[in-house]
């Protein structure tokens, strides 16, 4: 089963989010038939910290207290084991993050890369735009080197971040984090472990998985279309 979710690294409900699909996925007895793929959302303002995490939160989802639904999501990552601190973390820009997320997912470290850039931010409050840091944590996670260099130092994989831009207007995607099973359900917005394990449940039944053979569930490509490339 594929899941595919869009996410940004200095977006704490993604990092909560996060967390809650690893627990319902963990709870899935076929969750060693499931692939997650990480789409690309990054922030990329103008200025290099130009809004504070209340003003992104607000502009991105439209929350109105924000100070109860941070509260919320200190809370919760508490109760998940997962460090969350807002007071000493303005937001970033995310671009080569995700660039890095690219180079990530060819060397096949993309959840190990998406592990380390969350907790590095939101749980050490590094800066994820610096370039140094960046470099640390991919070397972290063992991404090849002199490729971390390359693609740090020039424009590598900016076409693959904006194919998942370019996917993610077409789907019209406008928040994080948003998930997609199979290509066919979304789920936006945060949900709970007990949300997303019974879709996982419904979506195995619905999809016929309990009467295929395994070798058919993890044979998945990418199958959006887009323009004149679709076919209805």
């Amino acid at each position: 089963m594929k899941i595919e979710i869009w996410t940004d690294f200095s977006c704490p409900l993604c990092y909560v989010g996060k967390r809650k699909l690893e627990i319902a996925v963990e709870q899935f007895p076929y969750k060693e038939h499931i692939i997650i793929e990480w789409i690309s959302f990054p922030n990329t303002p103008r200025d290099k910290h130009w809004m504070t995490m209340e003003d992104l939160l607000k502009e991105r989802h439209g929350f109105e207290n924000i100070n109860l639904v941070l509260e919320q999501l200190i809370t919760e990552a508490k109760a998940m084991g997962i460090p969350l601190q807002f007071n000493e973390v303005p937001t970033v820009n995310t671009y080569d993050a995700h660039r890095l997320l690219q180079l990530a997912k060819k060397q096949k470290k993309e959840q190990q890369f998406v592990d380390q850039i969350f907790e590095s931010y939101f749980g050490d409050g590094h800066l994820i735009d610096n370039k140094q840091i960046l470099r640390d944590l991919a070397l972290q996670v063992g991404l090849e080197e002199k490729l971390v260099d390359e693609t740090l130092s020039m424009n590598c994989f900016a076409k693959s971040v904006q194919a998942d831009k370019e996917l993610t207007e077409e789907l019209g995607v406008n928040l994080t984090p948003f998930i997609v099973l199979e290509e066919k359900y979304a789920l936006p917005g945060l949900q709970t472990e007990t949300e997303l394990l019974q879709v996982l449940h419904d979506i195995w039944e619905e999809e016929g998985y309990a009467y295929r053979s395994f070798e058919q569930v993890n044979d998945k490509e990418r199958r959006y279309c887009t323009g004149n490339d679709c076919e209805v």
